[in-house]
Formats: C-alpha cells, structure tokens, sequence
C-alpha cells in the first residue's frame, strides 16, 4: 500500500510526501540434492523474505527564496529490514555450511528473524543561480547528504555463533554513508 500527498503552498514553496506499508514473503529453495520429505529449519519453508521492510516514508520540500536563492530538502524514513539468520556451522552435515539453521540440541534458529535497525537520513541542498542574461546563467551548488550524521547500517552479523552476533558491518552503499558534503555548478546556456 502507497500513499502520496504533494503539497504546494504559497509564496515558493512546494513539498511532497510518500508512505509506502509493505510485506515480503518467500520460501527457502531446496537444494536439488534435498530429501522429498524434508523438516521444517532446512529448506522450503515459507515466511518473511529478507529485505522486508514493513515502513518507507519520504518527505522533501523545496523554497525558492529571494535573489534566486533555492533551498531543498529530502528526509527519508526506512524501518529496521529483516535479515537471514543461521546458527553459523553445521552441526548436521547438511551441507548447509554456515547458513545451516539446526542449533547443536536441535532447535531452529527462526528463518530471517532479525530485524536491523531503521534508517534516517536528512539531505539538504542550496542552489544560488547568477544570471549573466537572458539566456546564460551558473547554479552554484551546496549539498550535505545524512546532515545530522545518523548511523545508517545496510547489514548485520547474523551467525548466532560469532562473537559480534547483531553487530552492524560495512556496505559501500552510498545511503549508509556518515554526513558528506558536496559543491557544484552547472552552466546554463
């Protein structure tokens, strides 16, 4: 389910807003080599996919101010993903290797049953256009990206039996970056 709201306001300013509410379900392929009658932890159960995010919202507005001064903003909301979890060995000799799911006394680690943490990132851009005339023009350009430097994490350890079970890892995803800045122009001719 979506829900979009654009709102433009008087006096320069224009903004927009959108709520996205969804459900992700899957199943666990079988390896070919799988038994017909397989148990439930080992393959072809059916649930909750990884990446399912429940929420997603995006708000962003723009002002065009005086002296063709413009300023634009952006805050994206995403809640915590859901993440496949294993025990982290095979205890079996499934061949599962470390996404095997049987804990030692049997039990089953639940199918992708952590949930990361959510996401908030706030973009803010200023624009300053200088018109040389009619037809020539330069915008110079300011950005930050994540302005209020939120830790943003894309993935997780999630093999019960390491150390650092839950703790967050590095993606070279642009979204999860810490605060960066940026400066531009662009000629219009």
């Amino acid at each position: 389910m979506m829900r979009r709201a654009v709102l433009v306001f008087r006096s320069g300013t224009s903004g927009s807003a959108t709520y996205t509410l969804g459900f992700l379900h899957d199943r666990d392929v079988c390896p070919p080599t799988a038994p017909a009658n397989v148990s439930r932890g080992y393959c072809g159960e059916y649930g909750l996919a990884t990446t399912d995010q429940r929420h997603r919202a995006v708000f962003n507005a723009i002002w065009q101010g005086p002296h063709d001064i413009q300023l634009s903003g952006l805050y994206f909301y995403g809640s915590g993903m859901r993440y496949g979890t294993s025990y982290g060995q095979d205890v079996l000799n499934s061949g599962q290797g470390t996404g095997a799911r049987f804990r030692p006394d049997l039990s089953i680690v639940p199918r992708n049953s952590f949930v990361g943490t959510p996401v908030h990132r706030v973009d803010m851009r200023v624009v300053k256009k200088l018109r040389f005339s009619t037809r020539y023009s330069v915008d110079a350009l300011a950005e930050v990206f994540n302005l209020f430097n939120h830790a943003n994490y894309g993935a997780f350890v999630t093999n019960e039996t390491a150390a650092n079970y839950r703790a967050p890892s590095f993606v070279s995803n642009v979204n999860y970056y810490a605060r960066m800045a940026q400066l531009g122009f662009r000629i219009t001719f």
